[in-house]
Protein backbone atom coordinates (compact mmCIF):
# COMPACT_ATOMS: atom_id res chain seq x y z
CA UNK A 1 0.00 0.00 0.00
CA UNK A 2 1.01 3.57 -0.72
CA UNK A 3 2.12 6.16 2.20
CA UNK A 4 -0.49 7.59 3.27
CA UNK A 5 -3.23 5.80 1.43
CA UNK A 6 -6.11 4.65 3.86
CA UNK A 7 -8.07 1.33 2.89
CA UNK A 8 -11.48 1.04 1.56
CA UNK A 9 -11.87 -0.85 4.65
CA UNK A 10 -10.81 1.99 6.88
CA UNK A 11 -13.06 4.09 5.16
CA UNK A 12 -16.08 1.99 5.38
CA UNK A 13 -15.56 1.82 8.93
CA UNK A 14 -15.21 5.78 9.62
CA UNK A 15 -18.55 6.25 7.15
CA UNK A 16 -20.23 3.86 9.24
CA UNK A 17 -19.20 5.28 12.36
CA UNK A 18 -20.18 9.02 11.72
CA UNK A 19 -23.59 7.44 10.58
CA UNK A 20 -24.19 6.22 13.52
CA UNK A 21 -23.08 8.96 15.27
CA UNK A 22 -25.50 11.54 13.24
CA UNK A 23 -28.25 9.06 13.77
CA UNK A 24 -27.71 9.04 17.57
CA UNK A 25 -27.65 12.56 17.41
CA UNK A 26 -30.44 13.78 15.24
CA UNK A 27 -28.84 15.17 12.68
CA UNK A 28 -29.86 12.93 9.48
CA UNK A 29 -33.79 13.86 9.53
CA UNK A 30 -35.78 11.88 7.28
CA UNK A 31 -32.64 10.00 6.23
CA UNK A 32 -34.39 6.73 7.02
CA UNK A 33 -37.82 7.08 5.26
CA UNK A 34 -35.94 8.43 2.00
CA UNK A 35 -33.68 5.60 2.18
CA UNK A 36 -36.22 2.93 2.44
CA UNK A 37 -38.11 4.62 -0.20
CA UNK A 38 -35.27 4.08 -2.61
CA UNK A 39 -35.03 0.74 -4.37
CA UNK A 40 -31.61 0.15 -4.93
CA UNK A 41 -29.39 -2.19 -3.69
CA UNK A 42 -26.84 0.56 -2.07
CA UNK A 43 -29.30 2.15 -0.65
CA UNK A 44 -31.09 -0.96 0.80
CA UNK A 45 -27.33 -1.50 2.62
CA UNK A 46 -28.43 1.93 4.22
CA UNK A 47 -31.55 1.22 5.36
CA UNK A 48 -30.62 -1.91 6.96
CA UNK A 49 -27.44 0.03 9.00
CA UNK A 50 -29.90 2.55 9.82
CA UNK A 51 -32.34 0.69 10.99
CA UNK A 52 -29.84 -1.84 12.99
CA UNK A 53 -28.17 1.57 14.59
CA UNK A 54 -31.60 3.03 15.75
CA UNK A 55 -32.81 -0.51 17.10
CA UNK A 56 -29.61 -0.88 19.42
CA UNK A 57 -31.22 1.23 22.22
CA UNK A 58 -34.23 -0.71 22.25
CA UNK A 59 -36.63 -4.19 22.27
CA UNK A 60 -37.62 -3.09 18.23
CA UNK A 61 -34.51 -4.41 16.66
CA UNK A 62 -36.80 -7.79 16.73
CA UNK A 63 -38.69 -6.55 13.99
CA UNK A 64 -35.79 -7.42 11.55
CA UNK A 65 -35.31 -6.30 8.64
CA UNK A 66 -36.32 -3.01 6.47
CA UNK A 67 -39.51 -3.56 3.82
CA UNK A 68 -37.23 -3.40 0.35
CA UNK A 69 -34.38 -5.30 2.20
CA UNK A 70 -35.42 -8.75 2.49
CA UNK A 71 -34.29 -11.73 0.56
CA UNK A 72 -35.10 -11.84 -3.12
CA UNK A 73 -36.10 -14.11 -5.39
CA UNK A 74 -34.00 -14.97 -8.39
CA UNK A 75 -35.10 -17.43 -11.03
CA UNK A 76 -32.25 -18.20 -13.76
CA UNK A 77 -33.95 -19.50 -16.77
CA UNK A 78 -32.26 -19.86 -20.09
CA UNK A 79 -33.05 -16.75 -21.01
CA UNK A 80 -30.50 -15.65 -18.74
CA UNK A 81 -27.48 -17.29 -19.23
CA UNK A 82 -28.06 -16.94 -22.90
CA UNK A 83 -27.86 -13.28 -21.91
CA UNK A 84 -23.98 -13.77 -20.68
CA UNK A 85 -22.74 -16.54 -23.43
CA UNK A 86 -20.95 -13.85 -25.50
CA UNK A 87 -19.45 -12.59 -22.09
CA UNK A 88 -18.59 -16.08 -21.49
CA UNK A 89 -17.07 -16.69 -24.61
CA UNK A 90 -14.84 -13.64 -24.83
CA UNK A 91 -13.49 -14.51 -21.57
CA UNK A 92 -12.68 -18.52 -21.69
CA UNK A 93 -10.65 -17.44 -25.48
CA UNK A 94 -8.96 -14.64 -23.02
CA UNK A 95 -8.08 -17.65 -20.67
CA UNK A 96 -6.93 -20.13 -23.53
CA UNK A 97 -4.35 -17.33 -25.23
CA UNK A 98 -2.97 -16.77 -21.90
CA UNK A 99 -2.88 -19.82 -19.87
CA UNK A 100 0.55 -18.27 -17.84
CA UNK A 101 -1.68 -15.48 -16.65
CA UNK A 102 -5.26 -17.28 -16.24
CA UNK A 103 -5.08 -20.54 -14.86
CA UNK A 104 -8.27 -22.52 -15.00
CA UNK A 105 -8.49 -26.51 -14.92
CA UNK A 106 -12.40 -26.07 -15.49
CA UNK A 107 -12.92 -23.19 -19.00
CA UNK A 108 -10.29 -24.45 -21.23
CA UNK A 109 -12.59 -24.79 -24.03
CA UNK A 110 -15.35 -22.49 -25.98
CA UNK A 111 -18.04 -25.37 -26.11
CA UNK A 112 -21.47 -25.21 -25.48
CA UNK A 113 -21.40 -26.50 -21.53
CA UNK A 114 -18.27 -24.62 -20.95
CA UNK A 115 -19.86 -21.70 -21.72
CA UNK A 116 -23.51 -22.05 -20.15
CA UNK A 117 -21.66 -23.25 -16.72
CA UNK A 118 -19.66 -20.07 -16.89
CA UNK A 119 -22.41 -17.82 -17.48
CA UNK A 120 -24.04 -19.76 -14.57
CA UNK A 121 -21.34 -19.04 -12.75
CA UNK A 122 -21.40 -15.21 -12.94
CA UNK A 123 -25.65 -15.28 -12.51
CA UNK A 124 -24.45 -16.84 -9.08
CA UNK A 125 -21.73 -14.98 -8.37
CA UNK A 126 -23.28 -11.32 -8.32
CA UNK A 127 -25.61 -12.79 -5.84
CA UNK A 128 -22.46 -13.41 -3.50
CA UNK A 129 -21.40 -10.15 -4.25
CA UNK A 130 -25.04 -8.44 -3.35
CA UNK A 131 -25.66 -10.44 -0.27
CA UNK A 132 -22.17 -9.20 0.63
CA UNK A 133 -22.52 -5.68 0.13
CA UNK A 134 -26.17 -5.65 1.39
CA UNK A 135 -24.42 -6.54 4.92
CA UNK A 136 -21.38 -4.01 4.69
CA UNK A 137 -19.14 -7.15 4.56
CA UNK A 138 -20.03 -7.86 8.15
CA UNK A 139 -19.80 -4.80 9.71
CA UNK A 140 -23.50 -4.41 9.98
CA UNK A 141 -24.33 -3.86 13.58
CA UNK A 142 -27.87 -5.72 13.17
CA UNK A 143 -27.08 -8.52 15.32
CA UNK A 144 -24.96 -6.91 17.77
CA UNK A 145 -27.57 -7.33 20.55
CA UNK A 146 -28.58 -10.95 19.70
CA UNK A 147 -30.37 -11.74 22.35
CA UNK A 148 -33.33 -9.13 21.69
CA UNK A 149 -34.43 -11.18 18.56
CA UNK A 150 -35.21 -14.54 20.87
CA UNK A 151 -38.49 -14.66 22.69
CA UNK A 152 -37.83 -15.86 26.18
CA UNK A 153 -41.38 -16.44 26.96
CA UNK A 154 -40.77 -14.85 30.47
CA UNK A 155 -38.49 -17.11 31.63
CA UNK A 156 -35.45 -16.02 30.92
CA UNK A 157 -33.99 -12.07 31.41
CA UNK A 158 -34.80 -9.73 28.02
CA UNK A 159 -31.75 -8.27 27.85
CA UNK A 160 -27.88 -7.96 29.00
CA UNK A 161 -25.04 -10.10 30.51
CA UNK A 162 -27.56 -12.17 32.54
CA UNK A 163 -29.43 -13.06 29.20
CA UNK A 164 -26.16 -14.30 27.48
CA UNK A 165 -25.77 -16.36 30.27
CA UNK A 166 -29.18 -17.51 30.31
CA UNK A 167 -28.80 -18.75 26.86
CA UNK A 168 -25.77 -21.00 28.19
CA UNK A 169 -27.94 -22.79 30.55
CA UNK A 170 -26.00 -25.22 32.96
CA UNK A 171 -26.09 -28.67 32.14
CA UNK A 172 -26.33 -27.65 28.47
CA UNK A 173 -23.91 -27.97 25.60
CA UNK A 174 -24.94 -24.97 23.44
CA UNK A 175 -22.35 -22.65 20.83
CA UNK A 176 -23.07 -18.93 20.89
CA UNK A 177 -26.21 -18.81 18.78
CA UNK A 178 -25.68 -18.45 14.95
CA UNK A 179 -27.90 -15.23 13.63
CA UNK A 180 -28.86 -15.50 9.27
CA UNK A 181 -29.68 -13.14 6.61
CA UNK A 182 -30.81 -15.08 3.55
CA UNK A 183 -30.50 -12.45 1.23
CA UNK A 184 -31.45 -14.16 -1.90
CA UNK A 185 -33.37 -17.37 -2.86
CA UNK A 186 -31.70 -19.09 -5.98
CA UNK A 187 -34.21 -21.20 -8.66
CA UNK A 188 -33.68 -23.25 -11.83
CA UNK A 189 -35.92 -23.37 -14.75
CA UNK A 190 -36.99 -27.14 -15.82
CA UNK A 191 -34.95 -26.02 -18.67
CA UNK A 192 -31.76 -25.32 -16.78
CA UNK A 193 -31.86 -28.20 -14.63
CA UNK A 194 -32.53 -30.39 -17.77
CA UNK A 195 -29.48 -28.84 -19.25
CA UNK A 196 -27.32 -29.32 -16.54
CA UNK A 197 -28.67 -32.69 -15.38
CA UNK A 198 -28.15 -31.96 -11.80
CA UNK A 199 -24.21 -31.10 -12.18
CA UNK A 200 -22.50 -30.33 -8.93
CA UNK A 201 -20.70 -27.45 -10.18
CA UNK A 202 -17.23 -26.78 -8.63
CA UNK A 203 -16.19 -24.33 -11.06
CA UNK A 204 -17.66 -21.37 -9.26
CA UNK A 205 -14.52 -20.51 -6.87
CA UNK A 206 -12.22 -20.60 -9.50
CA UNK A 207 -14.16 -18.52 -11.78
CA UNK A 208 -14.51 -15.84 -9.15
CA UNK A 209 -10.80 -16.40 -8.84
CA UNK A 210 -10.49 -15.39 -12.75
CA UNK A 211 -13.36 -12.49 -12.36
CA UNK A 212 -12.82 -9.07 -11.48
CA UNK A 213 -16.14 -7.70 -9.65
CA UNK A 214 -17.47 -4.79 -12.14
CA UNK A 215 -16.03 -1.34 -11.92
CA UNK A 216 -12.89 -2.97 -9.51
CA UNK A 217 -9.88 -4.74 -10.25
CA UNK A 218 -10.38 -6.73 -7.20
CA UNK A 219 -11.29 -10.56 -8.21
CA UNK A 220 -14.91 -11.83 -6.85
CA UNK A 221 -13.32 -14.42 -4.54
CA UNK A 222 -11.02 -11.41 -3.08
CA UNK A 223 -14.08 -9.32 -2.81
CA UNK A 224 -15.98 -11.67 -0.92
CA UNK A 225 -13.67 -13.07 1.31
CA UNK A 226 -13.02 -9.83 2.66
CA UNK A 227 -14.54 -8.89 5.75
CA UNK A 228 -14.93 -13.15 6.49
CA UNK A 229 -13.68 -14.64 9.57
CA UNK A 230 -10.65 -16.88 9.30
CA UNK A 231 -7.64 -17.61 6.68
CA UNK A 232 -8.64 -18.81 3.47
CA UNK A 233 -8.57 -22.72 4.47
CA UNK A 234 -11.85 -21.72 7.23
CA UNK A 235 -13.95 -19.73 4.76
CA UNK A 236 -16.56 -21.23 2.79
CA UNK A 237 -16.08 -22.91 0.00
CA UNK A 238 -18.64 -22.46 -3.06
CA UNK A 239 -20.03 -25.19 -4.74
CA UNK A 240 -23.63 -26.15 -5.87
CA UNK A 241 -25.89 -28.79 -7.83
CA UNK A 242 -28.51 -27.21 -10.23
CA UNK A 243 -31.87 -28.66 -9.01
CA UNK A 244 -34.82 -28.33 -8.15
CA UNK A 245 -34.30 -26.91 -4.22
CA UNK A 246 -32.43 -24.32 -5.13
CA UNK A 247 -29.71 -21.98 -3.55
CA UNK A 248 -30.07 -19.67 -0.38
CA UNK A 249 -27.08 -16.80 -0.32
CA UNK A 250 -26.79 -16.74 3.33
CA UNK A 251 -25.29 -14.05 5.82
CA UNK A 252 -23.92 -15.97 9.33
CA UNK A 253 -22.84 -13.41 12.09
CA UNK A 254 -21.79 -15.63 15.27
CA UNK A 255 -21.19 -13.36 18.23
CA UNK A 256 -18.52 -15.27 20.17
CA UNK A 257 -17.35 -12.58 22.17
CA UNK A 258 -20.64 -13.49 24.26
CA UNK A 259 -19.53 -16.88 25.01
CA UNK A 260 -16.92 -14.94 27.63
CA UNK A 261 -20.08 -13.81 29.95
CA UNK A 262 -21.28 -17.53 30.53
CA UNK A 263 -17.76 -19.04 30.97
CA UNK A 264 -16.26 -18.75 34.29
CA UNK A 265 -13.10 -16.24 35.06
CA UNK A 266 -10.72 -19.03 35.79
CA UNK A 267 -10.70 -20.41 32.62
CA UNK A 268 -9.72 -16.57 31.35
CA UNK A 269 -6.48 -16.87 33.87
CA UNK A 270 -5.40 -20.43 32.73
CA UNK A 271 -5.47 -18.82 29.02
CA UNK A 272 -7.65 -21.40 27.97
CA UNK A 273 -9.77 -18.68 26.43
CA UNK A 274 -8.46 -15.36 24.36
CA UNK A 275 -9.69 -12.15 26.33
CA UNK A 276 -11.39 -10.35 22.97
CA UNK A 277 -12.88 -13.19 21.12
CA UNK A 278 -13.69 -11.33 17.91
CA UNK A 279 -17.37 -11.77 15.67
CA UNK A 280 -17.50 -14.75 13.12
CA UNK A 281 -18.67 -13.44 9.85
CA UNK A 282 -19.45 -15.96 6.77
CA UNK A 283 -21.08 -15.77 3.84
CA UNK A 284 -22.31 -18.91 2.59
CA UNK A 285 -24.43 -20.52 -0.71
CA UNK A 286 -26.17 -23.65 0.70
CA UNK A 287 -29.00 -25.60 -0.95
CA UNK A 288 -32.42 -23.72 0.15
CA UNK A 289 -33.52 -27.04 2.23
CA UNK A 290 -34.26 -27.05 6.01
CA UNK A 291 -31.31 -29.47 6.77
CA UNK A 292 -28.76 -27.19 4.84
CA UNK A 293 -30.22 -24.02 7.09
CA UNK A 294 -31.71 -24.48 9.88
CA UNK A 295 -28.92 -25.69 13.19
CA UNK A 296 -28.50 -29.12 13.04
CA UNK A 297 -24.93 -29.69 14.05
CA UNK A 298 -23.99 -26.64 15.48
CA UNK A 299 -23.45 -24.68 12.05
CA UNK A 300 -26.85 -24.01 10.76
CA UNK A 301 -29.01 -20.74 11.42
CA UNK A 302 -30.18 -20.23 14.69
CA UNK A 303 -32.49 -17.96 13.90
CA UNK A 304 -33.29 -16.54 10.20
CA UNK A 305 -34.04 -13.42 8.90
CA UNK A 306 -35.29 -13.55 5.32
Amino acid sequence: MRRGAIGVNTLVSLAVLLIVVFVMLGLIPGFTQKLQAAESASTCSWSILLASVQKLGSAGIAQGIPEGCKAIMVNVSMKDIEKNQRLASNRISEFMNKPDIYKSQYFTNTNKETINEFALDKIIADELVDCWEKVFKGKMPLFDNWWRLYDWKGSSPQSGPEAVTAWFLPGTIRGPPVNCVICSRITFSDEVISQFKQKQIISLENWMSLNPVPRTNTPYLQYIYEGQTGTNLFKPKYSFVVDERGLAVLYQRVNVHELESAITTPLKWLGAIPEKTPDLNYLKLVPYSQEAIISQDGEGCTLIID
